[in-house]
């Protein structure tokens, strides 16, 4: 019995570090919160803008004019896939520095405590400037 537990002793130590290990490096990987709300339908795409995807931290962002503000999306699938580092909403994939377009209004203070959040944002990512996007669309071709 004693030549059993000294080798079931390592083994079982050994399976435990390794998984903290693991989970210790998952850990770490940032993890970006996008914000959401209730899927309203498909926005309206009459005022057309564009914008690109700007990673801070574990902040997401869209930028225009030199300018950061959080999207907050109503569309149906939107979320941060970690293990590709791609923004998904609507079953199509986005990555930092990608150009979007999208069809809302301009970019405001938004009072977080007067919607039904599905997915709060993230406290260190609210900024001044939010806008709620019902639908991303793909942006016109530029030619240069």
């Amino acid at each position: 019995m004693l030549i059993f537990k000294q080798k079931l002793l390592p083994v079982f130590f050994g399976t435990l570090f390794t998984v903290l290990g693991c989970n210790a490096s998952f850990n770490n990987k940032t993890e970006i919160i996008i914000p959401k709300l209730q899927y309203s339908g498909h926005g309206s795409n009459a005022s057309y803008s564009e914008a690109v995807i700007t990673l801070e931290g574990k902040c997401l962002y869209f930028t225009a004019n030199q300018t950061n503000f959080l999207p907050i999306f109503a569309t149906q699938p939107a979320y941060w896939d970690s293990r590709n580092d791609v923004l998904v909403v609507d079953n199509k994939m986005y990555k930092n520095g990608d150009r979007v377009a999208y069809g809302a209004g301009e970019a405001a203070n938004i009072d977080l405590d007067s919607y039904s959040w599905i997915i709060k944002p993230n406290s260190a990512c609210v900024k001044n400037n939010a806008i709620i996007i019902n639908k991303l669309i793909p942006p016109l071709p530029t030619f240069d």
